[in-house]
């Protein structure tokens, strides 16, 4: 088992209230809406007092869900015919939807993508690294596509970019939504948007991070971004997360918005609302940022040979 979630009860943010993991079943005894595994057997403990069923409480294990991997790159993705189609998956060992392609950066052109698909609940703790998340692409030779699509209560990032393979990669979204991302404390990158690497230039319009557990939106390496109407709000941070396998921690204190190395981004008339104690953006290395009709709400840290401006 990887997760347990009680159907019957929905958090603030409407994802299925987690069940906590725990080692023994005394100690499940012991604890309300919690579960263990113990020698093959999966013990459940709703504090509603009722048996666990099909209906009330959903088990999930850490296997693939949509998993692309290899050398040769070809298109994948869940499209929908008209506005009322959709897809739901959940769960998975490390992403609900993850494309890690190893090879074919110079070859023909791709497309990557998925509409009106929702990836809730996806990774568990200790799953981390490149081509992690409930949206996880890596090393796309031409367009990455995510359109009203919502990552709920993922353990690690909501919708993570990488490009090891230096492929060239673009990418669009389009109002991608994610509440609670890192859900489970137990993993240390857990972004609701984040892109790597070099070569990649993403575009995304609209679309909500709020109660992360990590950076909100995160740009590393020499990516390039650009974000219109961004509504970043109430990170959490992530030094309060371990990585779930030997107990280290993130480093970002509660932080909407974060640009390091060489990555340069735009925000185009956003919303970025730190909680009380938390930064609005923090610049660091020789990264810039350029702000449009985009209050700062927090403070904003600069180090390094940085720029923030407007345009």
């Amino acid at each position: 088992m990887a997760r347990a979630e009680n159907l019957w009860e929905q958090d603030r943010w409407g994802n299925d209230v987690e069940l906590t993991k725990l080692a023994t079943a005394a100690a499940v005894d012991a604890r309300s809406d919690s579960w263990a595994q113990v020698s093959g057997s999966v013990y459940v403990n709703r504090k509603d007092g009722l048996t666990q069923t099909f209906t009330n409480t959903r088990i999930l294990v850490p296997i693939k869900n949509l998993y692309v991997d290899g050398p040769t790159q070809i298109n994948v993705g869940l499209f929908a015919d008209t506005s009322a189609d959709c897809w739901v998956i959940e769960g998975g060992d490390a992403a609900g939807f993850r494309v890690n392609f190893t090879g074919g950066a110079g070859g023909a052109r791709v497309v990557v993508g998925a509409e009106n698909t929702s990836f809730m609940y996806a990774g568990y703790a200790g799953s981390s690294g490149a081509s992690v998340g409930a949206f996880a692409v890596e090393g796309v030779n031409g367009l990455v596509f995510c359109a009203n699509c919502y990552a709920g209560a993922a353990a690690p990032d909501a919708f993570n970019l990488h490009n090891v393979l230096n492929a060239n990669y673009s990418a669009l979204f389009i109002n991608p939504v994610a509440y609670n991302t890192g859900a489970l404390g137990a993993n240390v990158s857990t972004n609701w948007a984040t892109a790597h690497d070099q070569n990649l230039k993403s575009i995304w319009l609209c679309g909500r991070g709020r109660g992360t557990r990590g950076v909100t939106a995160h740009f590393i390496g020499a990516t390039k971004t650009y974000m219109a109407c961004p509504d970043a709000t109430g990170s959490l941070g992530d030094r309060m997360n371990t990585d779930g396998v030997g107990g280290a921690n993130g480093g970002n204190q509660p932080t909407e918005f974060k640009v390091e190395d060489t990555a340069e981004a735009w925000i185009d008339t956003g919303s970025i609302v730190a909680g009380a104690t938390g930064y609005g953006a923090v610049v660091q290395g020789s990264a810039k940022l350029h702000l449009r009709n985009t209050p700062v709400i927090g403070s904003t840290v600069v180090q390094g040979g940085r720029t923030v401006d407007g345009y």
